[in-house]
Parts: C-alpha cells; sequence; structure tokens
C-alpha cells in the first residue's frame, strides 16, 4: 500500500509529464457551402512526447523559440480543398497545456503556389518561406524550391505580458486550454498578434448531421447539446476587425463556435471568409478516442 503523500506525488508527476485532458476526438471533417462554393476540410490531433518532434522544431537565428510548458506537445493537421481548385496542407505544433503556438507549417498547392514555417519565438515568429521559380522545382520537396526568403517578425505592438499567443489553424483544437486558461489570448494575424476574447453562452441543442466513429462502434448524430462559444476580436487601433485572421478557410474577424459537450467536436463555425461573406462550417464527420459519454454525440 502506497502512502497518501508518495500517492498524490505521483499524480503529480504524472500530471506533468502527460499534460492536461487531450481533446475527445482525434479526427474531425468539416465542410462549407455558399451558393456554388464549396470547402472542405480535414483535422487531426495527435499528443506527442516533445522528444518526439523536438526535431522538426525549427531553431530560429533571431529571437528564442518558444517552447512547451511541459512534455508532451498537440501537433494539428490540416488538410484543405478550396474553391476554384485551391488545395492547403497545415501542420501546426501547440502547447496543450495554453494553447500556445509552437510552430506553423503551411504548404498551397497549385496557382499560387508556396511553403512557409513560422517559428514563434518570445517577441514574435521567424518565418522561413519558398516558392518554386525554375522549371525543376516541381521535383523538388519545397524547402528546396528556388525562390527563398526568411525574415523575422517582432510583434508590434507587443501583446500585453503573460499573453498566450495561439495559432488561427490549430484554434478549434486549442479552444479547451485556452478556455481553462485566466491568461489574455490572442492569434498570430500576419505581422500582428491580435488579442480576442472568449466567451461562454448558455448551452442549447443544436440540430446536425454528423457521422461518428469510435473504437468498436459508430452513429449518426441528429441533434447534440453543445455551449456556444463567441470569439471576439479585439484589434489594436488601425486594424480592421474584419481582416484578422481566426479560423479555418481563411475566416477572418469574429467566430462563433458550436462546442459539444462531453466530446468537445466543433459541429458548427460561423463567420465571415473574405470574398465570400457570412458562411457556416459544419462538422460532417469525427473519430472518437472512445464512445461519447451518456447524453452527448
Amino acid at each position: 500500500m502506497y502512502h497518501a503523500g508518495v500517492l498524490s506525488a505521483a499524480l503529480l508527476l504524472g500530471a506533468l509529464l502527460t499534460g492536461p485532458p487531450a481533446v475527445g476526438w482525434h479526427r474531425c471533417e468539416l465542410e462549407a457551402h455558399r451558393l456554388f462554393l464549396k470547402a472542405t476540410a480535414s483535422i487531426t490531433v495527435e499528443r506527442c512526447p516533445l522528444g518526439a518532434v523536438a526535431a522538426d522544431l525549427r531553431t530560429p537565428p533571431l529571437g528564442e523559440g518558444v517552447l512547451p510548458t511541459g512534455r508532451m506537445v498537440d501537433v494539428i493537421r490540416v488538410e484543405a480543398s478550396l474553391p476554384f481548385g485551391r488545395r492547403e496542407r497545415i501542420t501546426v505544433w501547440i502547447d496543450p497545456a495554453t494553447g500556445a503556438v509552437l510552430q506553423n507549417e503551411k504548404r498551397r498547392f497549385g496557382k499560387g503556389a508556396y511553403w512557409k514555417v513560422r517559428r514563434a519565438t518570445d517577441d514574435g515568429y521567424y518565418e522561413w518561406r519558398t516558392e518554386p521559380d525554375l522549371p525543376g522545382d516541381h521535383i523538388l520537396p519545397p524547402p528546396q524550391w528556388s525562390d527563398r526568403a526568411e525574415h523575422q517578425v517582432v510583434f508590434d505592438p507587443p501583446p500585453p505580458p503573460g499573453t498566450v499567443v495561439t495559432d488561427p489553424y490549430a484554434l478549434l483544437a486549442a479552444l479547451p486550454a485556452l478556455e481553462r486558461s485566466d491568461r489574455p489570448v490572442a492569434v498570430v494575424s500576419g505581422r500582428l498578434a491580435v488579442p480576442v476574447r472568449i466567451h461562454r453562452a448558455e448551452p442549447e441543442t443544436a440540430r446536425a448531421d454528423v457521422l461518428l466513429r469510435w473504437p468498436g462502434g459508430a452513429r449518426t448524430a441528429r441533434r447534440l447539446p453543445v455551449r456556444p462559444v463567441q470569439i471576439r476580436v479585439a484589434p489594436p487601433p488601425g486594424v480592421e476587425r474584419g481582416k484578422v485572421r481566426t479560423g479555418v478557410f481563411g475566416m477572418r474577424g469574429d467566430l462563433e463556435i458550436l462546442v459539444a459537450e462531453g466530446t468537445g467536436l466543433p459541429v458548427a463555425i460561423r463567420g465571415r471568409a473574405p470574398g465570400v461573406g457570412r458562411v457556416t462550417v459544419r462538422l460532417r464527420r469525427a473519430e472518437l478516442d472512445g464512445p461519447p459519454p451518456e447524453g452527448s454525440p
């Protein structure tokens, strides 16, 4: 039998090693329609030991690279198909304890192709970017494309001390950590870290058409208990609220996210997309880590 003090220490150590609870899903598929336009995205979340992904986190030549507060890292991967044949692939590394972004890697395919990595630093980020410029570039890995540039970005104005700076592509997976924290939050938008405020509204029931799968089971959910979460942008003077990037599909400005009780699934995201206007992104399929709790999706 273990002494109570030893058991408490062991539990504390376990929490430090594993970090906060992971989101209850590891993959979701989203879809948005506007007139004849359609966009889809799949988002996966994987919690990894820091040692397993340390080599992926680049060392910036300027500034200190941000590190997680614990020994785990959440890796979010986004595959997006956009109107007019555009495709994007994004990977974001975040601190699961706070939701802070560590690094963002993005590749755009087709017309206007590029590849870039932004490594978060103590005062902004350092960016590496390449574009195909020579005929032989299409057979090379993107980091070897011929048109190359890199630069340091220092947030100006700087976010208030203690601010958690997160990434818009990781917002859906980072939201539980951001809600748990009492620290101010900002999203990276261009060369700025723009403050946002997170508000929870009263729970409600939302209509849905979501195929849920988990080990050993599956079902289609038609009505889901959700908690609306409002993301309100608070830009600095001279910055337009509607131009601040806040979500998948290039969504900008304020958002409303309907978060499923029990699993944390993003059932719907309401906001504005450039050139399209107001749009609702809906959850179509999701893979859970286990059976949903009783009374939830």
